[in-house]
């Protein structure tokens, strides 16, 4: 019996999709696996039970996911099964407003990475960037298994647009998925767009920036930003999408840019992959290993840059078709089977038999 314990369950939620995945991993794998969470919002709700329910004494393994800080350490030293951490980063303070809640439980967060080390038997990180930062906090030998991304969840049916957004059929739309926040950047992609524009004035184009807002100060900054530039009638912010909705726009978009500063992986980038967009991002934290050879990775923080590589790209189709099978080779890295194999083996090496 291997159970998981998240904090919070959402949807469309990166660390809560990993969840439902590891656990659909581990039922074909043959153990018995349930999630267990202090909150759950939506349909998710009946999937997952409340900390109250968990019994040590009924649970050989307990996978903890961690993202944030949170105040369930209690519950968690209480428990007395073997527990072993899984890691998705924590995006630093300095990102987040001194007065946010995001602030506290960002450095509350990476205290209790340290603190709770010897609760665990081994780590998990799904990624070399978060294993660095596990290493960093004491962890030993963490191995790196990319445990976050089902593609079949946009196997569903393709959901229209809402009409609020304003699509025309014959512009060259880019996209962008990300939690409107500091760290991501969006402000950069407002620029490089004012620059594209200038750059390649005989084609019509659109950005839709799609994520719902962490940083509400952040998103009056970007609407303002949109507005100063003279980008309202191009510019289309989505807010949070389903994943019908989200299909829609990928099937629609010709290309993905990401301008994020820091990312422990970012799966939009491999969803990317799988929709057969190009990618151009700037090369920061894990974004060059989730992108392997299949991304456009330019100088940082370079909005021009972006602008031009996107012209190139736009006006070079063999070099677009290049970008586009590396991301389908890339894809290989994080198919059920690669995974399957992966996590089957690390818990095989810990001694735990189905």
């Amino acid at each position: 019996t291997i159970h998981q314990f998240s904090p919070v369950t959402s949807a469309a939620d990166g660390v809560s999709g990993s969840v439902f995945l590891i656990r659909k991993l581990l039922r074909s794998l043959g153990y018995t696996s349930e999630i267990y969470a202090w909150s759950s919002s939506g349909d998710l709700a009946a999937e997952v039970f409340p900390l109250d329910q968990f019994r040590s004494d009924k649970c050989d393994l307990l996978l903890v996911h961690h993202s944030m800080g949170h105040d369930l350490g209690d519950w968690l030293e209480s428990t007395t099964c073997r527990r072993i951490i899984v890691y998705h980063n924590i995006t630093p303070a300095e990102y987040f407003h001194k007065d946010s809640d995001e602030y506290y439980y960002s450095i509350k967060g990476r205290q209790q990475l340290r603190q709770w080390q010897p609760l665990f038997s081994a780590a998990i990180s799904v990624s070399p960037y978060n294993r660095g930062e596990l290493e960093e906090a004491g962890y030993q030998d963490p191995v790196v298994i990319p445990l976050l991304i089902d593609l079949s969840r946009f196997e569903d049916k393709i959901e229209p647009p809402n009409s609020s957004w304003r699509l025309g059929d014959d512009e060259t739309m880019i996209i962008s998925v990300g939690r409107l926040v500091e760290n991501k950047r969006q402000h950069l992609l407002l620029e490089a767009f004012w620059h594209l524009k200038r750059m390649y004035p005989n084609r019509a184009s659109r950005l839709v920036l799609v994520g719902g807002t962490t940083s509400t100060t952040y998103h009056h900054q970007i609407v303002a930003r949109i507005y100063e530039l003279g980008l309202e009638r191009e510019v289309t912010l989505t807010g949070k999408c389903s994943d019908a909705q989200l299909r829609w726009l990928y099937r629609h978009s010709q290309m993905m840019w990401c301008a994020s500063e820091h990312e422990g992986f970012c799966i939009p980038l491999v969803e990317a992959n799988f929709f057969g967009l190009p990618v151009i991002s700037f090369a920061t934290s894990n974004i060059p290993d989730t992108l392997g050879q299949s991304g456009a990775l330019i100088q940082e923080g370079c909005p021009t840059t972006m602008a031009s590589t996107t012209v190139s790209l736009l006006t070079d189709a063999v070099l677009a078709e290049k970008l586009i099978a590396a991301g389908t080779a890339n894809l290989q890295r994080y198919t059920m089977d690669t995974l399957l194999h992966q996590l089957g083996d690390f818990l095989a090496k810990q001694g735990i038999q189905p």
